[in-house]
């Protein structure tokens, strides 16, 4: 039986290359290389794509499908906030 022909390595392959070259792990060089993405991210004026900074603490975090906050605590502040000027807004209209 023929060995099949593996060809170039994929981008899964040069990454665990990558992490051997450093002496870690592929799961360690992933999390490290996360997070050299995000203190990168932090002192970038444009940000790379993928990443967002959050609308109400500021913070640059991984962007999944259109997210705008970097978690709920953010979420529900915002939330608050817009309710508040919402009702201060429709207030002001009904005194008119």
């Amino acid at each position: 039986m023929a060995k099949k022909d593996k060809g170039a390595p994929d981008h899964l392959d040069l990454m665990a290359i990558e992490a051997r070259k450093r002496g870690m792990s592929y799961g360690n060089y992933i999390a490290w290389k996360y997070d050299n993405e995000l203190v990168e991210a932090q002192t970038a004026k444009v940000l790379p794509e993928g990443m967002r900074r959050c609308l109400v603490c500021g913070t640059v975090f991984r962007s999944i499908r259109g997210k705008r906050f970097c978690g709920t605590e953010c979420r529900d502040e915002w939330n608050k906030e817009h309710k508040r000027n919402y009702m201060r807004e429709h207030r002001n209209e009904t005194k008119e």
